[in-house]
C-alpha cells in the first residue's frame, strides 16, 4: 500500500520566503535505484575530498620529494574523479523533477527552480522524505 506524502515546500522568490503544498503519491522502483546510485556516488565524492584532505595536510609536513610527488599526482587524480562525479548535482535535481512530473506537478520541475530557489537541505529532506514514505519506519534507517 503506497502513502501519500503532503511536503510543504519552503522556497525562495525575489527574497521573499514562499510556501507550497506538494502531494507526492507514487514514486517508481527506478527512481528508488536511482536514489541509491545517487547516495553510492555521494558517499564516493566524501570519500573522495577526505582523502585529498589528509593527502594536502600529509603534503605539509613532507620532506621527501618522492613521496611529494606521489602525493601530487593522486591529488591531481582525485580532481578528475571528483570532476567526474560533478553529474551528481544534476542528477538529484533531474530526480526530484522526475518525481514531481510522475506526480503530475509540473509548477516545481525545473532544475533552475530548485537551484536557484530552494536551500539544498530543503531539497535533500524532500528527496529522502519522497523516497521513503513507503518503507516501514523500522527500514527507513537501512536504506
Amino acid at each position: 500500500m503506497t502513502k501519500t506524502v503532503e511536503y510543504i515546500l519552503e522556497y525562495y522568490e525575489n527574497a521573499e520566503k514562499k510556501t507550497a503544498i506538494l502531494n507526492i503519491n507514487f514514486v517508481p522502483n527506478k527512481i528508488h535505484t536511482k536514489y541509491r546510485d545517487l547516495l553510492k556516488g555521494a558517499d564516493r565524492v566524501q570519500e573522495l575530498a577526505n582523502e585529498n584532505q589528509s593527502l594536502l595536510v600529509e603534503k605539509i609536513d613532507c620532506k621527501d620529494r618522492d613521496r611529494k610527488k606521489e602525493i601530487n599526482e593522486r591529488i591531481k587524480d582525485i580532481d578528475l574523479e571528483i570532476r567526474a562525479n560533478e553529474k551528481l548535482i544534476n542528477s538529484r535535481f533531474e530526480l526530484i523533477a522526475e518525481i514531481l512530473e510522475i506526480n503530475g506537478i509540473k509548477e516545481f520541475s525545473t532544475f533552475e527552480f530548485w537551484d536557484e530557489c530552494v536551500d539544498v537541505n530543503i531539497a535533500n529532506e524532500f528527496l529522502n522524505a519522497v523516497i521513503l514514505k513507503d518503507f516501514p519506519d523500522k527500514k527507513k534507517v537501512t536504506i
